[in-house]
């Protein structure tokens, strides 16, 4: 039931003075300074709204061609009103930070409160999101399409093995594989490795061997890798590796090669295997520890040396060979050397009898290496020289001379001799003995002048030649010489001279180790 005072009503009265009380209270906590509600007073002022807006690119994703830069410009916005000088806006994008693109990190707005910042494409080749953000701004975003970068060139890396060489298949050897690993590298126009490119292969001349795809897709680091396996025959080939990339609308091939790749067998060809000693003959009958080196050669049947590491085997009958760890070698570049020094067992003169089919005072060096299905072997020989000459033989050196035993005669003025030396089993002295002639005089003899004399030295006897037990090896030296008169006595060689003349030369032997042998020839001059 409501009551009426007048033209009011007890309500309307109500209203009234609750309303008075509100703004009372509002007043009361507004702490003074101003009216209530009105703008710009106290803590009554409203603080001014930033936000961003981009003004180019104009669209929403942008496409950049590839290593290309473009302009980002951006409006700092308060109320809703251009303007927010010096204002500090942030870029980010996870291409510039993976460095893959340019982008400056801040910018400041200017007096339009605009921020330009320049965004730079460094081989990124994917959809960047730019984020733009300032404080108290909500962040907005900005996607480049950055383009993929052409192909500018395909190149060779490398091979794998190292060698470039391949045996043929089942062949094997020790170091030696049956397939190759060929690396090729696609790069941009600035140089950069291209990943995600196709690269097609080939081979060249084709079928030689097998190849084991025919393209491949290039990884991270532009990097792609091409395998062939070798066939049954001995060859050379390339692999041809080859991109295709797309330039303002035309697409080119671009293409390289391998290095050029050999199959060979890698194992020993039994043509190729060579022996040779570095002394043949060392004064190692009387005196124990006297070297020599033995080295073998090895090749594969196109010519190439064998493996690094094809292991040789050496014996011998005398002496002995190798070392106290190995008996044997491994080859490095087709070929190994092995020390062998003079020692007992001796066979020959004044010794053991030999064993039957073998030459006194020769050691024979067997050497043997095993191929994938065989062994092959061979043989030389190494003489155990004794130091003093044991017999020694004379032969006329022309027409005009005879011999008997020792003893040379001669109608020539200008004769020579040859001499044989023998050691104390028929073969030749050591190595580097020296020989001199010397003339004496008997009873007025001629003297002698001297020409060639040959230091000992002999060539490998061969293997058909070790079993040898009956042969004379002894090396033979030409003394050249001149008939003379005596003391006091016209040139029995000018008109009127002695009618006959007699003499001596004295060959003087010295082997290496200071041995001396004198061997006396005679000479007779029958004018």
């Amino acid at each position: 039931m409501a009551f009426t005072f007048g033209k009011f009503s007890v309500r309307k009265i109500l209203t009234a003075t609750l309303g008075l009380g509100a703004a009372l209270l509002l007043a009361s906590c507004g702490g003074g300074g101003g009216s209530a509600g009105t703008e710009g007073s106290g803590t009554g002022t409203s603080t001014p709204s930033t936000s961003l807006s981009l003004v180019s690119p104009t669209t929403a994703t942008t496409p950049l061609a590839a290593y290309g830069s473009t302009t980002i410009t951006v409006q700092v916005l308060s109320n809703g009103a251009a303007g927010g000088a010096g204002v500090t806006v942030d870029f980010a994008s996870p291409c510039a930070t993976s460095g893959q693109a340019t982008l400056a990190a801040t910018g400041t707005s200017g007096s339009n409160g605009q921020v330009t910042v320049t965004y730079t494409d460094k081989g990124c080749a994917a959809s960047d999101i730019i984020t733009i953000s300032s404080s108290g701004a909500t962040a907005i975003t900005e996607t480049i399409q950055d383009a993929v970068p052409a192909a500018a060139a395909i190149q060779f890396v490398s091979a794998n093995p190292t060698t470039d060489s391949i045996v043929i298949q089942g062949a094997g050897g020790n170091g030696r594989v049956s397939t190759a690993t060929l690396t090729f590298e696609v790069v941009d126009t600035h140089g950069n490795a291209l990943p995600n490119q196709t690269v097609n292969f080939s081979l060249f001349p084709a079928q030689v061997v097998n190849l084991q795809q025919t393209s491949a897709i290039t990884d991270a680091n532009g990097l792609v890798v091409a395998s062939v396996s070798s066939g049954p025959t001995a060859t050379t080939f390339r692999v041809n590796a080859s991109v295709n990339t797309t330039v303002n609308g035309a697409t080119t091939t671009l293409s390289t090669e391998s290095d050029t790749i050999t199959v060979t067998t890698g194992q020993t060809s039994a043509a190729s295997f060579s022996l040779s000693v570095d002394t043949y003959n060392i004064e190692g009958w009387d005196y124990d520890g006297t070297p020599a080196n033995v080295t073998i050669h090895l090749a594969d049947q196109n010519g190439n040396p064998v493996a690094d590491g094809t292991p040789v085997v050496f014996t011998t009958n005398s002496g002995a060979i190798g070392t106290s760890s190995n008996g044997g070698c491994t080859t490095t570049d087709g070929t190994c050397t092995v020390p062998f020094i003079s020692q007992n067992p001796r066979y020959g003169a004044n010794n053991t009898t030999p064993p039957a089919g073998t030459r006194a005072g020769l050691a024979t060096i067997s050497v043997s290496t095993t191929t994938s299905n065989a062994t092959i072997s061979g043989k030389t020989g190494i003489f155990l020289s004794s130091s003093h000459v044991a017999s020694y033989t004379i032969t006329p050196g022309d027409s005009s001379g005879t011999v008997s035993g020792d003893t040379l005669t001669t109608t020539s003025c200008n004769t020579s001799f040859y001499v044989q030396l023998n050691d104390i089993n028929n073969n030749p002295m050591p190595y580097s003995t020296s020989i001199t002639a010397t003339p004496t005089q008997v009873n007025s003899t001629p003297t002698a002048v001297v020409g060639q004399i040959f230091p000992a030295s002999v060539l490998d006897t061969g293997a058909s030649s070790l079993t040898d037990t009956t042969s004379v090896w002894g090396t033979v030296h030409l003394v050249e010489f001149q008939p003379g008169g005596g003391t006091g006595s016209p040139n029995v060689c000018v008109v009127g001279g002695a009618a006959t003349s007699t003499g001596e030369i004295d060959l003087t032997v010295t082997t290496p180790k200071g041995n001396v042998t004198i061997l006396p020839v005679h000479i007779v001059y029958s004018h």
